[in-house]
């Protein structure tokens, strides 16, 4: 399913802080896909490669509870 062509009243802005150097980053998703991803279904499903990034996705799933969260921003992740 497509959320690419809603209104960008129905947007919501998602943002992650990273765990090492406190990097924060964010973006903006569709609330009819975010609560569909929250009910259930994986990243990938909701949130396409084309449409959205890895990082993306990353800051997506960092703003579901989960039992140990831990999101690296893009430059701390590449020195892993």
């Amino acid at each position: 399913m497509t959320y690419l062509n809603m209104p960008s009243a129905s947007i919501t802005h998602l943002t992650a802080k990273c765990t090492q150097c406190g990097h924060e980053e964010g973006c903006g998703v569709p609330t009819a896909a975010f609560k569909a991803y929250k009910r259930g279904g994986s990243v990938q499903s909701h949130f396409p490669v084309g449409e959205y990034t890895a990082q993306n996705r990353e800051v997506i799933m960092d703003n579901v509870p989960r039992p140990f969260p831990h999101f690296l921003c893009g430059p701390c992740w590449d020195e892993l």
